[in-house]
């Protein structure tokens, strides 16, 4: 019996059922299709009505929506204009109750204001009827504005006609009492969708810009938002009067910014009572000189753009109504953060300068210790307001100033040289100079020739013919030399030995022939010798074949006249 009941087959194993996923829940399937993304949405809606429904359906993949004109504009036929329109609609019909941040992009200014419409299009207000209110965090409506014969036109047009571009949003923004982020920037804004934003009680931030100008009750509407604002911008024409006064109940603002294209601010000088304010952006148009606040002032700020500003580039961009900042007269200064750590302080226009330390004390926020990079634009710059009283040797810029730029400057009373070894000292720490556009008295000033620890050196546009042997060649890793009038490599890059890039392009006379090949072979370390097409043509093929992947042909941008002039008539 043991024998018989050990021979006895083994029961077979059970299969386990098979499961697909479409046996997953509509809860769980609908993540998996929030994980495989927006892109894909487009092929799993077509596998079969439950993967349509689902993807239609799931709010993770509809929470961020943005409609542009961009794909419009490629759409010549009228028919295919109205399948996009149709198709942006149908969209909106079935995820609009999804969508937290929606975005209208309106660059070609193709969908909000349209004149002629296009056919088969729809309002922008037809759009916002299908969101919904408890699931909108965030507006954005950011339409180019046209340029300024643009709007010369539509000024010129009657009440009714400029009506007719002003969309109806007030009815909408009433509904949206939940928004916390709203952008209106339009060619045209409408007074009841501004008073509209009375009841957005959770606003943070705040974007309103109009090329037709912003609507008188602003000031009153501001009052009215809450007092927490973070984030403003505004820009327009002008600013309504009582603007800035307003601005004062918002003392938790931390960015500032206002725009006014053709008239001047109102007094900002009471800005400066927005104590956790940390970047301001302030630029207005006119003829009138306004008297702005001095960054030293601000009890938090860390960066920030003030000056003249003209979006539609009158006929002569020379004139410009300059600003005054801590006596100073000049048209822009910005300080910036261009990377991590790396600050910049940028002077544009300068054009009466009584101190130039003083300026830089006023141009220092209270919560910035100091700046790594200076940049002077275009900037007169006196002698005698460039020198510290009594006994003082050392410069007046900053110990640790790492970078100076000084671009088509011109100095009076005074040389170039003079200017830099008195803003330099004899101990200054740079290690990179930009000399560009600059009357030299001498190729390389004195100053310079034995600053070791400059690794980058800019002379361009300064029509140089040579270059003066010193210490400060041997340690430059980047030398621009480009648009002066060099015949042949100037003798003194024998000593260049650490130089990896060097630009000579638009040099027009420049011949680079095998008498230059002993002194390029002393320059080991070089990786890129720039040049313009001519002058790469014309060169040796010696020197071809020796620069190999070194030569880099770049377009000249800018062409000198080194023509000898014609002589007068008798």
């Amino acid at each position: 019996m043991a024998a018989s009941s050990a021979e006895e087959p083994a029961p077979a194993p059970q299969e386990a059922p098979t499961l697909t996923i479409d046996a997953l829940p509509d809860a769980l399937l609908g993540r998996v299709l929030a994980l495989a993304g927006r892109q894909a949405g487009s092929a799993t809606a077509l596998v079969s009505k439950r993967w349509n429904r689902l993807v239609f359906s799931e709010p993770a993949l509809w929470l961020e929506l943005t409609v542009s004109d961009a794909s419009l504009a490629a759409l010549a036929d009228p028919a295919q204009q109205e399948r996009w329109f149709a198709c942006k609609l149908r969209l909106l019909e079935r995820v609009g109750q999804h969508v937290s941040l929606f975005q209208v992009r309106d660059q070609r200014r193709l969908l909000a204001f349209r004149q002629p419409p296009l056919p088969g299009t729809w309002r922008l207000e037809q759009l916002l009827q299908l969101l919904h209110p408890d699931s909108l965090l965030s507006l954005i409506v950011n339409c180019s504005l046209p340029e300024f014969p643009e709007v010369a036109a539509l000024l010129a047009q009657s009440d009714e006609e400029l009506d007719q571009l002003v969309p109806r949003l007030a009815p909408q923004l009433r509904r949206f009492t939940n928004v916390q982020i709203l952008s209106l920037h339009c060619t045209a804004v409408e007074a009841e969708a501004v008073q509209a934003m009375c009841g957005m009680r959770r606003l943070n931030s705040l974007i309103l810009g109009s090329a037709l100008g912003l609507p008188d009750c602003l000031p009153a509407v501001l009052q009215q938002l809450p007092s927490s604002l973070q984030l403003l911008r505004l820009s327009g024409p002008g600013l309504p009067p009582g603007t800035v006064a307003t601005l004062l109940r918002h003392s938790s603002l931390q960015y500032l910014e206002i725009d006014c294209f053709t008239q001047a601010i109102e007094d900002p000088q009471p800005l400066t009572a927005l104590g956790r304010l940390t970047e301001l952006q302030l630029h207005c148009g006119g003829s009138e000189q306004v008297l702005l606040p001095s960054p030293c002032r601000f009890a938090s700020l860390a960066q920030y753009s003030m000056g003249h500003t003209d979006p539609w580039e009158q006929e002569d961009p020379d004139m410009f109504s300059p600003l005054e900042v801590a006596g100073a007269l000049l048209e822009c200064v910005a300080l910036e953060q261009v990377q991590p750590g790396d600050w910049r302080l940028a002077i544009s226009n300068l054009i009466d300068l009584p101190d130039l330390p003083s300026l830089l004390a006023a141009l220092l926020p209270g919560s910035q210790p100091s700046y790594g990079h200076l940049a002077l634009n275009g900037c007169i710059l006196p002698m005698a307001a460039l020198q510290l009283p009594g006994s003082h040797i050392g410069g007046i810029l900053p110990p640790q100033l790492k970078r100076l730029s000084i671009r088509f400057c011109e100095v009076t009373g005074g040389t170039c040289s003079d200017a830099l070894a008195a803003m330099l000292g004899p101990d200054h720490n740079l290690e990179s100079l930009e000399l560009q556009g600059c009357p030299l008295n001498e190729p390389i000033p004195a100053c310079v020739l034995s600053a070791t620890g400059l690794t980058s050196l800019c002379l361009a546009n300064n029509c140089l013919s040579d270059l003066t042997e010193g210490p400060v060649l041997a340690g430059l890793v980047e030398l621009d030399l480009q648009s002066n009038l060099f015949v042949h490599l100037p003798p003194a890059l024998s000593g260049a030995t650490a130089l990896e890039r060097l630009q000579l392009s638009t040099n027009l006379l420049l011949e680079l022939g095998e008498a230059d090949l002993p002194l390029l072979r002393c320059m080991s370390s070089l990786t890129e010798l720039q040049l313009g097409p001519s002058t790469a043509e014309r060169a040796a093929a010696a020197v071809r074949d020796w620069l190999g992947s070194r030569l880099k042909v770049v377009e000249d941008d800018l062409i000198i006249d080194v023509s000898p002039a014609e002589p007068e008539a008798p």
